[in-house]
């Protein structure tokens, strides 16, 4: 019974139920993309709000202006990272 059971799971999750190009999309893959952007936006935020309390504290740049410097900052994490983990993940 609970091998019948593993073995419908394991067909929802690889089986494909469309595909881009020559990559085949599953539940597994769009699960796994999901968590990656959840990560990767988390890891974004928690950046943003380190920079802008340090670039506070070290620097005499206005405020809109320290802003602006994590929020870039924060941009390119989210963009490389995006691009280092779509690259990794197919």
């Amino acid at each position: 019974m609970l091998g019948d059971l593993g073995r419908k799971l394991r067909h929802t999750l690889y089986a494909p139920p469309f595909s881009v190009g020559h990559t085949s999309i599953t539940l597994l893959f769009l699960s796994q993309i999901t968590i990656f952007i959840v990560a990767l936006g988390l890891l974004s935020r928690f950046t943003l709000r380190v920079l802008a309390s340090e670039v506070r504290i070290h620097t005499s740049l206005a405020v809109s202006q320290q802003y602006a410097v994590a929020r870039i900052v924060s941009y390119l994490i989210f963009v490389f990272g995006g691009i280092i983990g779509l690259e990794v993940l197919g």
